[in-house]
């Protein structure tokens, strides 16, 4: 949990990023932080937009309806965060830590999750249109009634995954996907790969 002193210093820090947007860096500073822990923190509504937040720890952290497109969140932990309604285009999510995160009806087409951890996060109603999830675990994720057109799913873990009403499965970019476990890997390709695909979207 973050401390008081920190808090005051961000919530400064948040006022000069505003300022900064808005004269489009005429005035103001870009927010800018790494290796932090904000854990719980509540930043629901805030204008994150192209913030530097690489390296912090967001768990249980309140996101809802945030603007956080163009953000650097590579490597940052949002377990169990609320990132519902969230506005994540274009976001760099690299290596970061999604576990049990909530996403519902959040947007982040052309956001990159590359190598992120997404276990069991809730993308439900999500816009996800040309999202970078390449080598990422989504296992257990729930893509439910999500637009997928376009994703890059290539070498993604996608055990559990739930796709039923997903728009876009005919045009996810993905030579493979792993549908296995840690111990025991199963890869799908080609055809079959897609006839999986398609048979949970139904």
């Amino acid at each position: 949990m973050a401390n008081n002193k920190l808090l005051f210093h961000l919530q400064e820090d948040l006022a000069l990023h505003i300022e900064w947007i808005n004269s489009v860096g005429a005035s103001g500073k870009q927010l800018i932080l790494d290796d932090q822990s904000f854990e719980g923190i509540d930043l629901s509504g805030r204008d994150l937009r192209e913030a530097v937040l690489t390296g912090i720890r967001f768990d249980n952290a309140n996101f809802y309806g945030a603007d956080l497109s163009r953000a650097n969140l590579c490597a940052s932990s949002f377990k169990a965060a609320d990132l519902r309604n969230a506005n994540l285009t274009k976001c760099e999510l690299d290596e970061a830590l999604l576990e049990n995160a909530n996403l519902v009806s959040s947007t982040a087409a052309r956001a990159s999750f590359y190598e992120a951890r997404l276990s069991q996060a809730d993308f439900s109603n999500a816009d996800l249109r040309g999202t970078f999830f390449a080598k990422a675990n989504l296992s257990g994720v729930d893509f439910s009634g999500s637009d997928l057109s376009n994703a890059n799913l290539e070498g993604a873990k996608l055990r559990g995954i739930k796709l039923k009403g997903a728009k876009g499965i005919n045009t996810i970019k993905a030579s493979w996907v792993d549908i296995g476990n840690d111990e025991q890997p199963e890869i799908l390709s080609g055809d079959d790969l897609f006839i999986w695909l398609d048979s949970l979207a139904c």
